[in-house]
């Protein structure tokens, strides 16, 4: 998925920029794209595992939190 998921920045970048959509161009963009949802969603993602991991262990082993 994640080839393709790549590929769909590259025409979004050919697009914003105004550019013909052909191999060519659509090759020479940049994978990332900077409002990619899915990057925003897996921060969050990996931030919430960590607090729950850090709540979850301090419940289970009796630590008190500030």
């Amino acid at each position: 998925m994640s080839g393709t998921h790549a590929a769909e920045h590259q025409v979004v970048h050919c697009v914003e920029r105004s550019e013909r959509i052909v191999l060519e161009n659509v090759r020479a963009m940049p994978r990332v794209h900077p409002r990619c949802g899915t990057n925003l969603f897996v921060g969050f993602t990996l931030f919430l595992l960590t607090f729950l991991a850090v709540f979850c262990a301090a419940s289970a082993g009796g630590w008190t939190l500030l």
